[in-house]
């Protein structure tokens, strides 16, 4: 009697990544994983085929990729498209043909949509700091928000910002000891991030500016000054939050001279909105420091002929010889000087104007002055 003691080859194998619930990010690599098992034979003789199926698991599939005596393989190629019901099938082939697969037990995701930008962003005023606020993201896989910022040196696309505050997935975060006592430009870019690491910033970004009142340089207290950001709340006592003291603020609107002084009597006030674009004279009585946080836009001036009390519109510093010809049917543009008469001067061109600064145009037409920042 003849008996066959050799034993029958088996073979297994086993998909371990993706195996169901993964979010894959579309158009980067992610590797694929399984084990596998052969009683005759050492995986190095294993031939291996990865296939994925995009729309389940019972076909059609596409075959990914063949390889010998691997159990993982990196997948350069993740199509940068959106699919929800994506499956692994990986197939192992010994040298006698024995042949077996295994396939996801779940299905996974392929993500390659950037979510949708936060919203309406701007900024606040919150005692020695700025707030910054937006609205959600409508997207429905947001993972957190990261709040980028630089000092100074805006940059319309956010690029140059490299530090950034964490806001998980709240619609606010908090910039500590850069508010109403401090001097300096802070611009704030909001970056959404989704739960694979697509990052959507958005266009519009909010921004606080400091102008330092020195009693020194202006020993009556006049500051000739502007508004370029836009703001939640036009008011004057909120603009003129970081003021310590008393003050008193002139706007020339409608050919008509409008006052908000804090030591007057309330009904003596004329004033009590302050807008975008719009200039004005600032009488402080000790060292003091103006703050303002708000939204950074591109701001559409209105030019009467003759002259104009308005803000310098832009996100840094410029020349007034750079600045006079951008703006349309200018010929002269007049200065805060507390040396000379009634505290303004003729400028001759040199001169710097700063955010947060106001200035006197003349032009020679109604117009409009359309100041671009982005």
């Amino acid at each position: 009697m003849n008996a066959n003691l050799t034993p029958e080859n088996t073979m297994s194998v086993n998909v371990t990544s993706p195996n169901g619930g993964e979010i894959w990010k579309g158009g980067d690599p992610h590797t694929i994983t399984w084990n596998m098992e052969n009683d005759w034979y050492p995986d190095n003789d294993i031939l291996v085929e990865i296939y994925c199926c995009y729309i389940g698991s019972s076909g059609p599939w596409m075959h990914i990729d063949t390889v010998v005596g691997l159990e993982s393989y990196t997948w350069n190629s993740v199509p940068p498209v959106d699919y929800t019901n994506c499956y692994i099938r990986v197939n192992c082939t010994d040298p006698d043909f024995l042949s077996t697969e295994d396939i996801s037990d779940g299905p996974f995701k392929i993500d390659s949509t950037p979510p949708a930008p936060a919203s309406n962003v701007r900024a606040e005023l919150d005692g020695l700091g700025v707030r910054i606020h937006w609205d959600h993201t409508p997207s429905p896989d947001l993972d957190h928000y990261e709040v980028y910022w630089r000092m100074n040196a805006f940059n319309p696309t956010g690029n140059s910002y490299a530090s950034s505050i964490n806001a998980g997935n709240n619609t606010t975060a908090f910039h500590a000891n850069v508010g109403s006592e401090n001097p300096q430009r802070y611009f704030y870019q909001i970056r959404t991030f989704d739960k694979v690491g697509h990052e959507t910033r958005t266009t519009i970004q909010a921004g606080k500016y400091g102008k330092t009142l020195s009693t020194f340089t202006h020993p009556d207290g006049w500051f000739l000054c502007g508004l370029p950001l836009e703001v939640s709340n036009n008011s004057v006592e909120n603009l003129m939050q970081s003021i310590d003291g008393d003050f008193h603020v002139m706007v020339y609107r409608n050919h008509v001279w409008l006052h908000y002084c804090t030591y007057w009597p309330p009904q003596l006030n004329t004033l009590h909105e302050t807008y975008q674009g719009e200039g004005f004279w600032l009488n402080v009585f000790n060292n003091d420091r103006l703050a303002i946080a708000g939204t950074v836009t591109d701001v559409m001036i209105s030019l009467e002929t003759g002259w104009n009390l308005v803000a310098f519109p832009y996100t840094g510093p410029m020349s007034v010889s750079a600045l006079l010809p951008i703006i349309p049917g200018a010929s002269q543009i007049m200065i805060s000087d507390p040396s000379s008469p009634y505290n303004i001067k003729i400028a001759t061109g040199s001169e710097i104007l700063n955010p947060l600064d106001g200035f006197w145009v003349y032009v020679n037409f109604d117009t409009v002055w359309p100041a671009v920042n982005y």
